[in-house]
Formats: structure tokens, sequence, C-alpha cells
């Protein structure tokens, strides 16, 4: 049993000190990951010479639609995102900064100042058409209905299949050869094959290679990330929301390197602080809550640097601050209850037990609340409140998991690899100066089931 407790203290620790490299520290190669600091600088780079912001509103047609709504915001996201950025790139100017705001906005930030060029943009829908092998518009992007990929299990690559209304299908039978699927606003906005980046499925042309099989056009391909690309814009065509602009402003210009590494600096420094009082106030219970405490925080910080939808910013660092605060209120509570619990002639471990059963539903319904309020900014807020509200209902949530699961888990670790005779020195835990051997309060004996010897045997002396 103390073998297996030490292996799996070691397991966890590594896991964490691995986690915290991996956040914190750029890594190229298989992962082409930049660390917390890298991300955020890119993600302040629209804003490090000022700029603009646009929140757009898609408008659901018809209330049958909106099982497939998501499916077409994120596509005619994606669109936009393309014809903006091919833009401003033609433009010099550094990349906009796509998020969604809520189950219905999309929110488009912009390092320029003159904002009607990109509404201009982002109102534009794309137009679908179909091209025969030599180049000639065979068919209309109305007849296109939708797009979708799909695994084949036999060859292990993947098939798009590009679905057709009737007529469509019928005016394609006559087509000889292979077909392919342009975007006719991008071609005759920009020109040329090439789109943003330089890459194929950023250009006008979606995806060629295509073969009618009865009302779907079909390419197979083991590249299912230029698969889903090209079904994502044909989604964006023959489905397209109509977005409404509700709101644009200003942005004021910010040092991005700078503000990155302030706050990641901020962040550790107070991670430090935190870490050296509950070390000094509660010893081997600090140490265990510090590395929960840490954890929290490696986490916390890896997904506001993946997560598209999360942005870091000064709003988004005092939600953090809020959710660090609750980990560590958290922590005191239980650690003073368990000191009381041992004043009043408790062992060390029903002293443990004790104070997480007893603060167990408080703590539960502080996160909670926490979590609720973060979940109602993140939907219904905008701008600084959407961002606040994203952090906080990460950050509630994992300080909740850190304080009242994993905490415990590690002290029942700890108990194991100790035993019974565990020292309460080391966990800061004194007894009153006049307090005797008689006030100690014995351990409830452990719940056993009775055998049936057990349950008969009294029966069987009454008769």
């Amino acid at each position: 049993m103390r073998k297996k407790a030490i292996i799996k203290l070691s397991a966890i620790l590594t896991l964490i000190a691995a986690a915290l490299v991996f956040t914190f520290l750029p890594i190229d190669g298989i992962v082409k990951y930049r660390g917390v600091a890298g991300t955020a600088a890119t993600r302040f780079d629209a804003e490090s010479g000022g700029g603009m912001y646009a929140v757009y509103q898609a408008r659901v047609p018809d209330v049958s639609s909106r099982a497939r709504y998501v499916d077409q915001l994120n596509a005619r996201m994606f669109q936009q995102n393309i014809t903006v950025n091919t833009y401003l790139q033609n433009a010099n100017v550094s990349a906009a900064v796509f998020s969604r705001q809520g189950s219905d906005r999309i929110r488009v930030q912009v390092g320029i100042t003159e904002i009607a060029p990109i509404c201009e943009l982002m109102e534009r829908k794309i137009e679908l058409a179909v091209l025969d092998s030599a180049g000639v518009e065979v068919l209309e992007g109305s007849h296109i209905t939708n797009a979708r990929i799909k695994a084949n299990q036999i060859t292990q690559n993947y098939e798009l299949f590009v679905e057709l209304d009737a007529e469509g299908a019928e005016a394609l039978a006559v087509v000889q050869g292979t077909l392919s699927v342009i975007d006719k606003a991008s071609r005759d906005l920009y020109g040329g094959e090439e789109g943003a980046d330089g890459s194929e499925g950023y250009g006008y042309k979606l995806i060629d290679g295509l073969a009618l099989a009865g009302s779907q056009l079909t390419v197979e391909n083991s590249d299912s990330q230029k698969l889903n690309m090209a079904a994502l814009r044909i989604v964006a065509g023959a489905r397209p929301l109509e977005l409404k602009l509700v709101g644009a402003d200003a942005v004021s210009a910010t040092d991005a390197e700078r503000v990155a590494k302030l706050v990641m600096w901020g962040t550790v420094a107070a991670a430090v602080l935190v870490l050296a009082f509950l070390l000094a106030r509660y010893r081997g219970l600090g140490l265990l809550a510090a590395a929960s405490f840490l954890a929290c925080s490696v986490l916390l910080a890896f997904f506001m640097a993946v997560l598209p939808f999360s942005k870091l910013s000064f709003a988004a660092v005092a939600a953090m601050a809020v959710c660090f605060i609750l980990n560590l209120v958290g922590h005191i509570a239980l650690f003073e209850r368990v000191k009381e619990e041992y004043a009043l002639g408790k062992s060390a471990q029903a002293s443990i037990a004790s104070a997480f059963k007893r603060l167990l539903w408080p703590l539960l319904d502080i996160h909670i609340l926490a979590v609720a309020a973060g979940a109602a900014l993140w939907l219904l807020g905008e701008g600084a409140a959407a961002g606040f509200g994203t952090v906080l209902l990460m950050g509630a949530a994992l300080s909740c998991a850190a304080t009242l699961a994993f905490t415990r888990y590690l002290i029942r670790l700890a108990i194991q690899i100790y035993g019974d005779g565990i020292d309460a020195g080391k966990l800061a835990l004194k007894r009153p100066a006049n307090f005797k051997d008689s006030d100690r309060i014995p351990d409830p004996e452990p719940k056993t089931e009775k055998t049936a010897e057990e349950i008969i045997a009294p029966e069987a002396e009454n008769v």
C-alpha cells in the first residue's frame, strides 16, 4: 500500500511538472506550441497598434434550422476569417482576430482604424459554383444544399460529400470528367488561385477532383484538414447566415509583448507568494495544497492559451485573480477547520475527514455560484465582460475540482505513505496547552457488514 501510494504521488508531481514546462516554455517540432507568453503576444497583436472591433449577430432564418445553426455559424466565421485576412494581408496589416461571443455572435478585431471595408467584407456572402475540367461553369451554387466529410474505414482515407438538389444532379449527369467547386466572390474580389497564406484551401477554388455519385459530388483524400476546410466553406455558401452589425468601437494601443510578459511574471510572483504562505502556515498540508494550487494554475493557463474562444486580456487577468483567491480561500477554510477539529481532541486523520465533510457543501455552493456567474457573462456579455466570464467559468470549475477532490486525494496518498502514526506537527496541528489525554476523541470505527453467523447467533441465544 505504501509503495503504491509513493508511486502515485510521484507520478502526479511529475505530470504537474511536465504540464508546467509544456505551458510556459516554447516547444517546436511535432507540437508547434509557443507557450502562454507567445500565444498571448499573438492574441494581443491586433491590439498592439490600436484598431477597431466589430460584433455581428447571426439571424436564424426559421425555427426548423436551429439544429444545424452552430455548424452554419462556425462555417460562416471560418469563411469571413479567410476573406478579411486576405484583404489585410494585401494591405500589409496584421491578421484579424475572430472569436465567438455567446451562441449567436461573431467578434472581429483588426489593427486598422477604418472599419468600413471590414464591415463590407463581413457582410459579403460566398458565391458557390461548379466548374468542369476545362474551367467552365456548369452549375450555380444554389443547387448545392450541404457538405460533409466521413472517414472511409476500408481505405483509411476521408471522403467529402457535396449534396445537390434533384435539378443540380440532373444537370451534372451529362458533364464529362472531374468537377471543381469554387467561390466566385473570392475570385472576383482578389483573383488568382492562392489565398491568405498562399496555401491550398484558402484560394477561390475550394475543392477539385469531384465525381458525381447519385445526388452527390464526392472526392477521397488522406488530408482530412483540407477536406474539412472545403466542407466548412461550402456549408457557408450553401446555407448562409445573415450577419447584422450590432456594435463597433475603437481599441486602444497596447504593447503586446510587454503585457504578455507582465501577466506571466505577475502570475508567477503571486503563485510564489501563495505557495510560501501555505507552506509557512500549514507545513505538510500546505505542501499538498501547493501542489494542488499549482496544478489548477497550470491547467488554467494552458486552457487560456490553446482554447480558441479564450483571450488573454486585462479582464481575463482579473478573472484569474478571482479564481486564485477562490482556490486559496477554499484551502484556508479547510485547513483551519482541520486545526479546530484537532484541537477538540480528534486524531489527525479524523480531523481531516471531518473538515472535508463539514465544508463540502459550503465550498461547493461558492464555486457553483462562480461558475454560473462566469457562464452568464460568457453567454450574454460582450467584450471585456465576456472575456472575464470565460476565464471565471474555467477557473472556478478547476478550483472546485482542485480544492475538493485533488487536494483530498493527495492527503489520502500522504496518509497511506506515513500510516496511522503520521506526525501532527508536520501538519502544523497543535493541541491546546491545557489538553489532557483523557480529552482525546476516539476515531469512529469503520463500518463493516455483519456476516450471516453474526446475525443468526444473537437470535439463537434469545430462543
